[in-house]
């Protein structure tokens, strides 16, 4: 009945059976609204692929960029372990963790004055549990709060909840995969400080190439005397993007125990990710879970 459809989504593993059913919804139903997860770059590259004379494609979901875009969010407001974009990034719901000596601690949302009210508190996570927020509500420490809030009134906002805004120096990513390597070129020509550690000699020589300020460092991630030696320190965000899950969690823990500002690992497990935060990793990011939210955002835009 694809005749009746309003939207048809192709998220399979495969992008040539992602790609076949939107080549024949066309002709079903030219009016269906088609949403592909294609991973291989090179479609991606052939723009006219997806074109309407062709597949007809209207969004494209690519699972690596879609994560790349989100740590790039993550980065630009350091304090928060959560930022997703709407309106083409004029507004963002922005999660963090209510710290002890917030002045939100203890206070009713009733409570709060007239400059107050102006920010949103669109939900509250308690011990995994999501609070949809009421005037009578209570703020308590270690709460994850998610609040709406306009770019214009972003630094406003996070001096309200106490939450840190120094500018972004310096980043170190280990693993030079096709996201770290992606992350690398996104980050190259900005003023941070980036270094970007691979086991893979060749992989090292091909990224010197294309990449002009960020430092390439054939090495072992997991290796303390290594990281030491890199200054991990004084690093204000670990990015671990091998393709080995286990090992994200490892350095991540590792560059924590060592004084990093805050970790980001890849992790895809389901299993995995509830436990993060309770062992200290800062954020998690997976290419599934990314894939989901571009995908609901397209579906679901709302008012």
């Amino acid at each position: 009945d694809i005749g009746n459809g309003d939207m048809l989504v192709a998220a399979t593993d495969s992008d040539e059976i992602n790609l076949i059913p939107c080549l024949l919804a066309k002709n079903l139903n030219p009016y269906l609204i088609k949403v592909a997860r294609v991973r291989n770059e090179g479609y991606l590259q052939q723009s006219q692929l997806f074109s309407p004379d062709m597949l007809s494609i209207d969004h494209i979901i690519n699972p690596m960029s879609e994560m790349v875009n989100r740590i790039r969010s993550l980065m630009e407001v350091p304090g928060a372990s959560e930022v997703v974009e709407f309106v083409d990034g004029r507004v963002k719901l922005i999660g963090f963790t209510v710290e002890k000596g917030s002045p939100f601690v203890g206070r009713k949302l009733l409570s709060l004055d007239r400059e107050e009210k102006k920010i949103l508190i669109g939900a509250i996570v308690r011990e995994n549990q999501v609070l949809i927020p009421r005037g009578e509500d209570i703020i308590l420490e270690g709460d994850l709060v998610y609040v709406v809030v306009q770019n214009s009134r972003l630094q406003q906002t996070m001096q309200f909840f106490n939450i840190k805004s120094e500018a972004l120096r310096r980043v170190c990513i280990v693993g030079a995969g096709q996201t770290g390597a992606s992350l690398a070129k996104a980050l190259d020509h900005t003023k941070i400080s980036v270094k970007i550690i691979e086991r893979d000699s060749d992989t090292c020589a091909m990224l010197s190439e294309s990449l002009d300020h960020v430092i390439v460092i054939n090495g072992d991630g997991t290796d303390k005397g290594l990281l030491e030696e890199e200054n991990i320190k004084d690093m204000d965000f670990m990015v671990a993007l091998t393709a080995d899950e286990e090992t994200n969690i490892l350095i991540s823990l590792l560059a924590k125990g060592l004084g990093t500002g805050k970790t980001i690992a890849r992790v895809s497990k389901w299993s995995y990710i509830p436990l993060m935060t309770t062992i200290g990793i800062d954020i998690v990011v997976s290419p599934r879970l990314s894939a989901v939210r571009a995908i609901l955002q397209h579906i679901r835009p709302g008012k």
